[in-house]
C-alpha cells in the first residue's frame, strides 16, 4: 500500500487529487482504528495478549504513516478527531450499511451458491 500511496502522490494530477480527497474523507473516521471496544485494555496488557495499548498503537501508526505522507508529498491532515463512534461496539458510520449492501449484492442473489 505504501508504494501505491507514494506513486499516486508523486504522480500529481487526478491521481494525487483522489488521494488527497480520500485522506480528507477518511481522516475523521480513523479514531475507531485504535479502539479495543469493550475489552479491558489493562487486562489485555497484563496477560500479554497485546503488546501495547491503543494510545501507543495510534502513536506508532502515525509515525509510520507520516513518513509515507512525506514521501508522497502530501500534507499531514493533523490530529485525528474523535468521531464519537466505536465500530467494535457496533457504532458505525451510516455509509457502512451502503458499503455492506454493495459488497454482499452478488451473494444475496444466490446465498446457497458455492463461491
Amino acid at each position: 500500500m505504501k508504494t501505491w500511496v507514494v506513486r499516486m502522490g508523486k504522480a500529481g494530477g487526478e491521481a494525487r487529487q483522489y488521494l488527497e480527497e480520500a485522506a480528507v474523507r477518511l481522516w475523521p473516521q480513523l479514531d475507531d482504528l485504535f479502539s479495543f471496544g469493550d475489552a479491558d485494555e489493562e487486562t489485555l496488557l497484563r496477560f500479554g495478549i497485546i503488546a501495547f495499548g491503543s494510545a501507543e498503537c495510534q502513536k506508532r501508526w502515525e509515525e509510520q504513516v507520516k513518513v509515507i505522507f512525506g514521501q508522497a508529498g502530501l500534507l499531514w491532515p493533523g490530529e485525528i478527531p474523535l468521531s464519537g463512534r466505536d465500530g467494535r461496539l457496533g457504532q458505525h458510520d451510516p455509509a457502512l450499511a451502503q458499503l455492506l449492501e454493495t459488497m454482499t449484492e452478488v451473494y444475496r442473489l444466490d446465498p446457497v451458491a458455492r463461491w
